[in-house]
Order: structure tokens, then sequence, then C-alpha cells
């Protein structure tokens, strides 16, 4: 059976465990930080590993990272989908 598949034959419910079942194991392996979007914590994860930034604490106002010079970053991240294909972010 394919993912999609399988999807398909899932309940609401039965969905919605398995999405926070997915994030609890994000968080687990120290990808995401929180249980919210998955989406911002892993663009978060994956452009201060790229980077070498270091992630501010959770819910640091203003920005999200830092360099070695204590440079500040804000980093954003969007899910493009069939659905919704803006790329566009608010201005920072």
């Amino acid at each position: 059976m394919s993912t999609s598949d399988y999807l398909k034959s899932q309940s609401p419910k039965q969905l919605l465990q398995l999405t926070g079942a997915v994030v609890d194991e994000l968080v687990r392996r120290d990808i995401n930080r929180t249980v919210n979007n998955p989406i911002s914590d892993y663009t978060e994860w994956l452009v201060t590993r790229c980077l070498r930034l270091k992630l501010a604490k959770t819910s640091t106002q203003g920005y999200d990272a830092t360099d070695d010079d204590g440079l500040k970053y804000e980093i954003k991240g969007r899910r493009i989908t069939p659905r919704n294909k803006s790329r566009q972010l608010s201005a920072i």
C-alpha cells in the first residue's frame, strides 16, 4: 500500500494522532523545538545547521539565531502547496 493510499484509509482522528506522533518524533530528534507548526522549527533547524548559527532560546522576540559575532537572524519558512503557492512573507 502506498503512503497516499494509507493516509486516505485513515479517519480524521487517526490522521491527527499520526500528525502528533510525527511532531513528537521530530522534537525527540532535536529537529523541532516545539510541538507547534513543524515547518517553522524545521526551517530554523536547517538554516542554523547549514549556516553554523546558534539558535536563540524558544520564544525569543525579534530573532531566531545568532552568528559568532552576535549578529541576529530572523528565520522564516513557508510550506508551498498546490492550494497555497504564495512565496511572499511579511515584512521583517
